[in-house]
């Protein structure tokens, strides 16, 4: 770690020394992460802790690594020319049929994100942006990142506090805070604690094992969720407020590792949370943000349409087997499948978090047998869904043999059927010399 950290420490330096821990050569100023102005990174959270930290002086070191460290991950992923990072491939709104998800747009105290309804999509005004995070906190795919520390910084910074209580804290608030701290507890700075929703705050739970204390304002409702799920798991509130600081503890058996593999933010959420129930039962929890997908297997003709558009996966086709299956787990009701639905074959209520295995998995919501093509056999689509193509086209096609045919093909086969008719035709009109 040469040259990274520097400590300049008090007269009543810590014993055992920090030496093991950082380097100490060279001046403030050539190192990424200090406790004094100068360096790249300046951690006025490193003497804040040492003036009221109540751990043991082992306990003391380990945590001022911690600090540190937490500092250069967060320093190392952040995006500070951004105040918010926006994919719009994420977005439930953007480009959509349906009203869409528009969370973001509700909580931005300063109208910064506002939804051009005409285009279907968000508009950022970011001169009017504060860069509270509150968007980021809400959004339940991930589509929005606070620049200064997006989900993998965040992540990274997580995963030091293994076995420690973390004291989340606004940085801006930092000063302001004056209170003793248990052994064992790290402050967590933040830029701003708006965008710590569940994701981020189940991630902590589960790096740190422990129970979390906020000092600084964070997403009330995913607080709220979380809480209730850990009480329903472990016995144990998960947030504790700063007057709770001295009861924060950690939690037997409530960390769990991490996989980077979900493609989207609802998808983590839930990986991490099947994680945390294992085998058993512990019940339901109510929460308007997860949804219950119900879809009329009478009337569903397995377009697919609604598996292409969905964000998070909840929906997902598989055409060669003529399967439709939903995962609520991954369901934010956002709507889009009912909109887009054009049987009106799928309802969405609220279905809460269910703490059950099977939960988690996908299952079979419709299915149909499969079409074979009549020229080749290949299967390419659902029985419904050709029935319903005939029904519609027929009375245009009349009584052409060839394209009613062609209603049966696979895109293959189609432009065959159609080109025989043709040179048919052809020959048989020459034949009679008309031409």
């Amino acid at each position: 770690m040469s040259k990274e950290f520097l400590l300049l420490e008090a007269p009543n330096a810590l014993k055992p020394p920090l030496e093991d821990a950082f380097d100490f050569e060279g001046e403030s100023g050539d190192y990424l992460v200090s406790n004094r102005a100068g360096a790249a990174v300046f951690a006025p959270e490193v003497d804040w802790f040492l003036a009221r930290s109540a751990s043991d002086e082992p306990t003391k070191a380990r945590i001022l690594r911690v600090l540190y460290e937490a500092r250069a991950a967060v320093y190392d992923r952040a995006a500070p020319d951004r105040k918010i990072a926006f994919d719009e491939s994420a977005c439930q709104y953007c480009g959509k049929v349906g009203d869409g998800c528009g969370l973001c747009v509700g909580v931005c105290p300063e109208k910064a994100i506002v939804k051009d309804e005409a285009a279907h999509r968000l508009r950022y005004a970011f001169d009017l942006c504060v860069a509270c995070g509150k968007c980021v906190g809400v959004c339940p795919t991930g589509a929005l990142e606070l620049g200064a520390m997006g989900f993998d910084a965040f992540e990274a910074a997580a995963r030091l506090y293994d076995g420690l209580v973390a004291l989340i804290i606004d940085e801006k608030a930092l000063a302001d805070l004056t209170c003793t701290l248990p052994a064992g507890v790290a402050p967590l700075i933040v830029p701003a604690g708006g965008f710590l929703g569940e994701n981020a705050l189940l991630t902590l739970l589960q790096s740190s094992g422990s129970q979390i204390v906020a000092a600084s304002e964070i997403n009330g409702e995913a607080a709220a969720l979380l809480d209730t799920i850990w009480l329903a798991i472990y016995g144990k509130k998960a947030i504790l407020t700063i007057d709770e600081i001295g009861e924060a503890q950690p939690i037997a058996h409530s960390r769990r590792g991490f996989s980077h593999s979900a493609a989207n933010a609802r998808a983590r959420f839930a990986a991490a949370l099947r994680a945390a129930v294992g085998d058993s039962d512990f019940g339901a929890v109510a929460s308007d943000r997860f949804g219950k997908i119900a879809i009329d297997g009478d009337r569903c003709s397995l377009c697919a349409a609604c598996a292409q558009n969905c964000v998070t996966n909840a929906l997902s086709a598989d055409e060669t087997e003529c399967l439709l299956r939903a995962n609520d787990s991954l369901c934010t009701r956002c709507g889009e499948c009912e909109a887009i639905c054009p049987e009106k074959a799928i309802a969405l209520s609220s279905g809460g978090v269910v703490l059950n295995p099977s939960w988690f998995s996908p299952r079979i919501a419709a299915k149909d047998e499969v079409f074979r093509c009549v020229e080749c056999g290949k299967p390419f689509a659902s029985s419904r869904s050709i029935a319903k193509v005939i029904s519609f086209m027929s009375p245009l096609f009349g009584s052409d043999p060839a394209k009613l045919r062609s209603l049966s093909c696979c895109a293959d086969c189609k432009p065959k059927v159609m080109l025989k008719a043709m040179l048919a035709n052809k020959l048989a009109r020459k034949e009679k010399g008309s031409i």
